[in-house]
Formats: structure tokens, C-alpha cells, sequence
């Protein structure tokens, strides 16, 4: 890209001969290999090992003398203070392994630093899920190295990713920006809500612009690291990027697909008014050219084709309102190909079959090689996110202003974001392929290891829930805030379908009159570039994706505990606004528990339970642990369960085969 002329960050290669000589300089290479040689990839603890002391052997060797000096001789001529060091794992005869997000980065590096972390991008060659994904590729037996990327850090006033073919139209005529403030961590990881401007090819002219309110963004820290800073007031709403801004980038990304004559996504930061270019990739999710649309054939008629049944799995139903979905969308599905249903107060998701098998993948190296890590980071935030719900509580809003108030609710959206995002790993669909396995015993992997870490993921996901309770659930903080907001404004809708976003802005004096009535069907998702779909469209979608015939008498689910029972059933639902004592308290003894899943809120239901069925979970979702623990018959993961049952119903639960039938 830089012999083509385009703007990239200067800087240098640490090439990864040079990682060679370190190694054969320090000697080390027969102790490297002596580690490896008593790895066995199924059992983690092995892996684990060889990575401390392959990394210790790497961090106590000296670096060359000729290589440190050219490596700071190269910093001091990019004038700079700060760079980016980044890893580039190289295999011989490997072009299908891709080592991305397998080893490490380190932003904001110094002088001071700068050998240091490269000699930690050289070690990350050895971190344990590098260890992994060598023996898993059957890399093992080949030479593998490591080069080290060193370039000027972009301080972005403005940053965001960038699509030389839309992605969710896949029109070839049109290209998508996403614009955030501040440095693009933010907008890649989705903890920001991005401008979003799309731009005809063609006469380089932009057909749409959606601005979103921004309220922080993350900058560099002094002396290093990164921290987030409040947006002012006058910033808050601004377009990120002048119209003028958008048609120069766009040439850039035109001008880049052109030079590698293959669509192109791009990361992309603005620096005292210059735009630069950070990562281009190939795009890989296009399905087939479709060339010159125009923005009517676009519409979301058209869109309303692309979703089917066929090619989404339904994920789970709960009872949240609007402005629920619009806070944990952002933890990070929003970002994912999933499709956002809500009926009312009835919120439905569904995800896109590859996108579960990727979350599968990804759950599975959570699950072998990154679960410590995980369980202490969610140990260590579970007291943290105690501390400051319980802050939250003791809070009188009746005192504070508009403003003040706008604040506080901004700071419990935070939070609560944060937890949906550390949630989001305990969901069901992350551990699939754990659960393949453990079902087949598959003794390629360490099953007594799967298995403890699928019991300390129950406990965990046991602590997050509980948190998400206290923080929405009734009588939660929510409700607090709801209330209080409600008697301020005078609002046209019920204020549960308003966006959090949109109350943030009536609280600071933005008008509410043009804001849809969602108190019936709305659908969003990838596929609408996350915008509202409404009404009849919105209905059509949502049976599409349903595809459930009410009539049936009989169906299944899978077994999440065996046994065979006949009872009557009590439907208790997921909801912000049920009474789960009230509920626990009408149910019998012996009665058939009905719900999308069960939780924490439900565990006196369980145990009342004669047997259970839901509509979501796998063997390991806490309907099957506590129906095993308790002895009693489970149905997990039917789909349908709360839609075709009704309260009364008298039906055989056959556990053993996963059936179940409406008797009468």
C-alpha cells in the first residue's frame, strides 16, 4: 500500500530472522523444543506448562547487541514518541493457517519499552493458545517464526473500519464507513455506537448518513495505556465526519479495492486532518456480485428475502422491552449476524448458522485454552460490579437534574452493557462444541477438563445473571431510573420502547416527536444495517423466522436430563415485569416447568418441578445442571415450548428420547 501511495503509519520490520538469530544466539532452541516435545494438546495443563517456561527462557535472554541497537536506531528515525508493535507469525507451507488474533499487540509503546515488548511479541509466539492452534493445525513439526510490525501510533481525533462493498446489501456500487471519536478500539469492539454513511461508488456521492449520539470515547493516557474521556456536550451529536471528509475517504477505499482488485475491509484513522490507513483485509461474508443497485431495490422488502428460517436458528425468548434490547445489543451482538425480534414487551433473538458456528469455535477455545483467565476476570468483576450496584441503589434521583440525571443512567448503562458483554460467553451457543464432544467423549481433547470448566461456567454464569437481576429485573435499578424519568418527560409512547439513547437525548432537551411507535412488531439486525424494521414488514419477518405450526401435538427438544414424567404445566416466562415469588408461589408441587430457560430467579420453581422444559439451553445451560442435580426429567432447547403449551396443559415428558406430548 505505501509503494501505491496510500497513507499507512510508517514504520519498520523486525523481520523474523531476526527472531532466528535470537533464538540460535541465546541457544535456545534446544530447550524450545525439549518443552514442546511434552506438550499434549488434549490436556491443557501440559500446554500451559511449556508456555511458562518457553516465555521465561525468552524474557531472560539477553537481546542481541546488533539487533537492540538497530531496532532503537529505526525508532529514533520515525521522530516519534509512540508506536504500535504488533506480531506477524510466519509457517512454512502453511497459506490456510491464519495466526490473526493468536498472538500479541502492545499500542502506545516507548522507547523505554520498546525492546521489552518486542521481546513479548516473540514469547506470544509460545502463549498458550499459539501452542494450541500449532499442534491443532499439526504446525507442530514445521519451523515457525515470528516478524514484529513497528509503527507510529495514530493518536485518531476520528477513527472507524470501512467496507469497499456494502456488506449487508453486498451491492458492489456502494461502500459503508463507520465513524467513531477517539481511537478505534472503540468502534471495533463495538463498545461505541459509530456514524454510519454510505457512499455510491460510482460518482463517489453519499446516499445516506445515520448519526449516532456519542457520550465518550477512548483516548491515549499519559504517560501510556488508554482511558475513556466524556464527549462534550456540543460534540455529543455532531457528524463525526464533514461530508467533505467522506468523499476523500471513500477515494481512499476505492483507491485501495482498486490496487488489490478484490473488495477490501478497512480500519482507518484521522489524525490532524489526515486520514490513515491502519489494516486492509479481504472481505470474506460476500455471497455473489450484485452489481449497480439502486438505493430503491435496496429497501427492506428486498431485505425481507435474505432472511429465512432455513438459515437461522432461534436462539431465545425473554420478556424485554425495547429499550432493554437496545443496551445489550451493544455488548457485542450487534456487531454479530443476529436478528433482534420484539413483539410487544416480547423480545425473540436469532443467529445465522455460520455465525453460531463461529461462536462455537470460539467458545470451545475459551473452554481449552482461555477458561483461567476468563473465571478469574469474572471473579474479580463480580465483586466489582457488586460494589457499584449497590452504589447505584442507595442513590435518591428525586435530587439530581436533568442532566445530573442523564449522567447517572448513563453510568448504570455502562455497567450494565459490560456485564451483558461478559454474559455474552456464558450463553449456550458458545459451548456447542463442548457439548458435541463431551456427548461423543471424544478423547482427542481433556474431557475431565472440559467437564470441570462446563461446572465452574455454570457458577459463573450463576453470578452474571444475578447481577443482570438485580440491575433489570423487577424491582430492579432500572425501574428506579424508569419512574423517575417517566415523571419528567411527557412522552408519547410507554417509555419502555424508547431507546436509551433517545432518553439520554429528552433528558437533555432533544424533542421526542419523531420517534416511531414500537409497540408492536421490530425487527433489526446485520441484515438491516441494525435499523428499525416496523410494522407489517416487521411481522412477516418475524413469522418467517418463527416458522412455527401452534397445532403441533407432539415435539422435541434436546435431553438435558434423563427420566419419563406426566404432569400438568406451569408456564413462568422470562420477563421485566413478572413476579417471580408471585409465580413460584401459584406453583404447584409435581407441576411440569415451562419457561425459555430457567435461572437463578427460578431455582424454588425448579425444585417444585417435576420435570422441565425450554425453549433454549444445552447440556450444560442451568436447566440441565439443576434438573441432574435435582434427579428429575429435562427438555431442553425445543424452540417452541412457551409458544404451543399453555398453562394446564397436561403432557408426557419423555426424557429419554426428547419428546414431548400434549395429552389433553
Amino acid at each position: 500500500m505505501i509503494k501505491a501511495g496510500i497513507s499507512v503509519p510508517p514504520g519498520f520490520v523486525v523481520l523474523s530472522q531476526a527472531f532466528d538469530d535470537f533464538i540460535q544466539t541465546s541457544d535456545l532452541e534446544t530447550e524450545i523444543q525439549a518443552a514442546l516435545d511434552k506438550v499434549n494438546h488434549k490436556k491443557i495443563h501440559t500446554i500451559e506448562n511449556a508456555s511458562e517456561k518457553i516465555q521465561a527462557l525468552i524474557y531472560q535472554a539477553a537481546m542481541p547487541e546488533k539487533i537492540g541497537n538497530a531496532i532503537l536506531s529505526q525508532f529514533k528515525s520515525l521522530k516519534t514518541r509512540f508506536v504500535a508493535v504488533r506480531s506477524s507469525a510466519t509457517s512454512e507451507d502453511s497459506a490456510a493457517a491464519a495466526w490473526a488474533g493468536q498472538l500479541d499487540t502492545f499500542l502506545n509503546t516507548t522507547e523505554k519499552t520498546l525492546i521489552l515488548n518486542v521481546k513479548k511479541c516473540w514469547a506470544s509466539l509460545f502463549n498458550p493458545r499459539a501452542i494450541f492452534y500449532r499442534f491443532e493445525k499439526s504446525l507442530h513439526k514445521q519451523k515457525v517464526s515470528v516478524a514484529v510490525v513497528i509503527q507510529k501510533m495514530i493518536q485518531s481525533e476520528v477513527s472507524g473500519i470501512a467496507f469497499s462493498v456494502h456488506p449487508i446489501t453486498q451491492d458492489y456500487n456502494q461502500l459503508l464507513i463507520e465513524a467513531g471519536l477517539g481511537l478505534g478500539e472503540a468502534v471495533v469492539s463495538g463498545q461505541i455506537t459509530p456514524d454510519s454513511y454510505v457512499v455510491v461508488k460510482r460518482n463517489t456521492k453519499i446516499l445516506e448518513k445515520i448519526i449516532n449520539e456519542q457520550l465518550r470515547k477512548l483516548i491515549k493516557n499519559n504517560p501510556v495505556g488508554t482511558s475513556w474521556q466524556k464527549v462534550s456536550r456540543q460534540h455529543q451529536r455532531q457528524q463525526k465526519l464533514s461530508d467533505k471528509e467522506i468523499i476523500k475517504l471513500s477515494q481512499l477505499i476505492k483507491k485501495i479495492e482498486k490496487h488489490y482488485n478484490f473488495p477490501v475491509d478497512i480500519e482507518w484513522a484521522k489524525e490532524k486532518g489526515k486520514f490513515y490507513i491502519t489494516q486492509s483485509r479481504p472481505i470474506t461474508t460476500l455471497t455473489g456480485k450484485i452489481e449497480n443497485k439502486t438505493a430503491k431495490e435496496t429497501d427492506n422488502k428486498n431485505k425481507i428475502g435474505k432472511i429465512s428460517s432455513r438459515n437461522y436458528d432461534f436462539l431465545w425468548t425473554v420478556g424485554f422491552p425495547y429499550l432493554y434490547c437496545s443496551m445489550y445489543l451493544e455488548s457485542g451482538y450487534i456487531k454479530r449476524d443476529f436478528v433482534a425480534c420484539n413483539e410487544g414487551r416480547i423480545h425473540t433473538l436469532f443467529v445465522s448458522r455460520n455465525e453460531r458456528e463461529k461462536l462455537s469455535k470460539q467458545g470451545l477455545k475459551l473452554y481449552t485454552t482461555g477458561f483461567k483467565k476468563y473465571e478469574h476476570y469474572i471473579e474479580k468483576q463480580h465483586i466489582i460490579n457488586r460494589m457499584q450496584l449497590n452504589t447505584f441503589l442507595k442513590q435518591d434521583l428525586t435530587k439530581l437534574s436533568n442532566h445530573q440525571l442523564a449522567q447517572n443512567f448513563y453510568k448504570t448503562i455502562e455497567l450494565c452493557i459490560q456485564m451483558w458483554k461478559d454474559y455474552f460467553l456464558t450463553e449456550y451457543h458458545s459451548s456447542d462444541l463442548v457439548s458435541q464432544i463431551l456427548i461423543s467423549k471424544d478423547n482427542r481433547y481433556d474431557l475431565k477438563q472440559l467437564q470441570r470448566n462446563t461446572h465452574r461456567m455454570a457458577k459463573l454464569k450463576f453470578w452474571q445473571r444475578e447481577n443482570l437481576n438485580k440491575t433489570m429485573y423487577t424491582p430492579s435499578i432500572f425501574d428506579k431510573y424508569i419512574s423517575e424519568i417517566e415523571k419528567r418527560l411527557s412522552l408519547k409512547w410507554d417509555i419502555k420502547n424508547y431507546s436509551y439513547h433517545e432518553l439520554l437525548g429528552f433528558l437533555q432537551g432533544k424533542k421526542s416527536k419523531n420517534v416511531p411507535d414500537r409497540s408492536s412488531f421490530v425487527v433489526r439486525g446485520l441484515f438491516s444495517d441494525n435499523k428499525d424494521i416496523l410494522g407489517e414488514k416487521a411481522e412477516q419477518l418475524f413469522k418467517q423466522l418463527q416458522n412455527i405450526d401452534k397445532n403441533l401435538k407432539q415435539f422435541r427438544g434436546n435431553i438435558g436430563n434423563k427420566g419419563f414424567y406426566k404432569g400438568r404445566v406451569k408456564i413462568i416466562q422470562f420477563s421485566i415485569d413478572t413476579d417471580f415469588s408471585k409465580e413460584i408461589q401459584a406453583m404447584r408441587k409435581g407441576q411440569v416447568l415451562v419457561s425459555g430457560s430457567t435461572g437463578p430467579e427460578m431455582i424454588l420453581a425448579c425444585k417444585k418441578a417435576g420435570a422441565i422444559i425450554t425453549d433454549e439451553g444445552g447440556i450444560i445451560s442451568h436447566a440441565a445442571l439443576v434438573s441432574r442435580e435435582l434427579g428429575i426429567p429435562a427438555i431442553i432447547g425445543t424452540k417452541v415450548a412457551t409458544k404451543i403449551l399453555k398453562n394446564g396443559d397436561l403432557v408426557e415428558v419423555d426424557a429419554n428420547n426428547g419428546i414431548v406430548k400434549i395429552l389433553s
